[in-house]
């Protein structure tokens, strides 16, 4: 009779040990920036960190939620673009900082838009670095929610999107 007793004790608690492992590791994956996506979904706004990401930090992010930040107005958009090309036509609401006029243009960008306000930058066609270059300054700059849209004018104005002018 007590080895029976010992028998499911053991087993009662390799049973608990095995529970709490998962407990942790699923906490763990959570928690971690590029956790492994364990039921092969993720939610529709999850930002990602796809399409030419390096080791910088700066994450893409989908037409699908960044047209989601644009419904909702949680997010500005900043085209990476030089002022020609934003002027023949660009996101609705979004603002022009090109890339290549950082430097002159910074202070006044960064007398109006707080530093933790959610940034959305773009540019155009699949291998244009203008919109990473730019969220990779911003975040230099002190600003934490920056995302980059791969190839974001493009898709933006394919899908049917809010565009100026």
């Amino acid at each position: 009779m007590i080895q029976r007793e010992e028998m499911l004790q053991t087993v009662w608690r390799a049973t608990l040990l095995v529970a709490l492992s998962v407990c942790v590791g699923i906490t763990f994956n959570t928690l971690r920036p590029k956790g492994v996506s364990l039921f092969g979904w993720q939610p529709e706004n999850a930002p990602t960190d796809t399409a030419g990401a390096g080791g910088d930090g700066i994450p893409s992010i989908g037409v699908d939620a960044a047209a989601l930040h644009h419904k909702n107005g949680t997010a500005l958009f900043v085209d990476a673009r030089p002022e020609a090309s934003f002027q023949k036509g660009h996101i609705q609401g979004a603002v022009n900082l090109p890339d290549a006029r950082f430097d002159e243009m910074f202070e006044s960008f960064f007398t109006a838009v707080e530093p933790d306000r959610l940034i959305i930058t773009y540019c155009d066609g699949p291998g244009c670095p203008l919109a990473r270059h730019l969220a990779e300054k911003l975040k230099e700059m002190g600003y934490n929610r920056v995302y980059h849209l791969v190839d974001g004018w493009g898709r933006w104005r394919d899908s049917g999107l809010p565009v100026e002018p």
